[in-house]
């Protein structure tokens, strides 16, 4: 009788020890999925995130773009405006030489 209680409280303290290991192990995996939930998560996040930053990549890229298409432009505008400026220069300095031979020529006519 002694050994079929030695034997019987032998078997209830593993039944014991099993239990809180399985107690132990169902906690540490409850832990492991809210840590894998968390671990989504981020991911998620990071992935909007990168998403967000391509897009504000396209963004600056295509800013970029028409930036130096403006600047193209003015830098065309800017060749026209000095071309027209060198031409009217032109055509001030010989309105100039004109009036100066028609003067000249009014002076020496009064001699």
């Amino acid at each position: 009788l002694r050994e079929v209680t030695n034997e019987s409280q032998i078997k209830s303290q593993e039944l014991k020890r099993m239990a809180e290991h399985e107690k132990a192990f169902n906690e540490h995996q409850i832990k492991l999925e809210a840590t894998i939930d968390l671990l989504v998560e981020d991911y998620r996040n990071a992935t909007e995130k990168l998403a967000d930053t391509e897009d504000a990549h396209e963004l600056a890229v295509e800013h970029q773009r028409a930036l130096n298409e403006q600047n193209s432009n003015l830098e065309a505008t800017i060749d026209l405006l000095v071309e027209d400026f060198r031409s009217a220069t032109e055509k001030l300095v010989d309105a100039e030489d004109a009036g100066e031979s028609i003067l000249n020529r009014d002076v020496f006519s009064l001699f």
